[in-house]
Parts: C-alpha cells; structure tokens; sequence
C-alpha cells in the first residue's frame, strides 16, 4: 500500500510539474503568443500561402476599391 501511494504521490508531483511549473504548457503558450500573432499578420499581408481555390494556383491578396464614395 505504501509503495502504490508513492508512486501515486511522484505522478502526481510531475503532472502538476507539467501544468503549473516555471516551464509549463500555459507559460510556453503565453510566451508564443506575440510571435504566432505577428507570422500571422505577416502572411496575411504579403499573401504567403494563399491559395486561389478556383485555379489552384498561388495567388496574392487583391485590393478591391470599395463601392461606397466620398
């Protein structure tokens, strides 16, 4: 009995390790936030990977002047 309680005790130390730690998964997505925020506008911006999904071919986003005038 003594031996199942502690290794119940050290999988539970290194799971709660894994969630509330200094390198933990919520730090780590926290930290890559800013990052994966500015490849995304980085891409949209300069059309990396779009795809035209009529021709399948590469493509570049198109600027469309909008119907409403001054």
């Amino acid at each position: 009995m003594t031996l199942e309680a502690i290794i119940i005790a050290v999988f539970g130390v290194l799971i709660l390790g894994i969630f509330l730690g200094p390198n933990s998964v919520m730090v780590t997505f926290d930290e890559a936030t800013p990052r994966l925020a500015a490849r995304v506008e980085r891409n949209v911006t300069t059309g990396f990977r779009f795809y035209n999904p009529k021709e399948g071919g590469r493509r570049t986003p198109g600027w469309i002047p909008s119907e409403v005038r001054k």
